[in-house]
């Protein structure tokens, strides 16, 4: 299998506000993304519509892609660039 070239985006964290995606949810998704995008050139972004959610919300969402970020880096033997 070919990897990408250049960098690749991946929308992870949906916009909905009843949704809150799992940090294993975060992981399985960099790991997938990873079979097809070196780690290093993933960057992983919420889907748009965060400006719409109560700042709380939309926060709480951003540090679980945080959370879900580490985790994956961790699992995946990735130091932080």
């Amino acid at each position: 299998m070919e990897y990408f070239r250049e960098a690749l985006r991946g929308i992870i964290v949906s916009e909905e506000e009843g949704i809150r995606q799992a940090v294993e949810e975060i992981v399985g998704a960099v790991r997938y993304l990873s079979r097809v995008c070196p780690p290093e050139r993933l960057y992983l972004n919420p889907s748009c519509g965060l400006e719409f959610l109560p700042r709380e919300v939309a926060q709480a969402k951003l540090r679980r892609l945080v959370e879900g970020v580490q985790a994956a880096r961790q699992a995946l033997g990735i130091g932080e660039s």
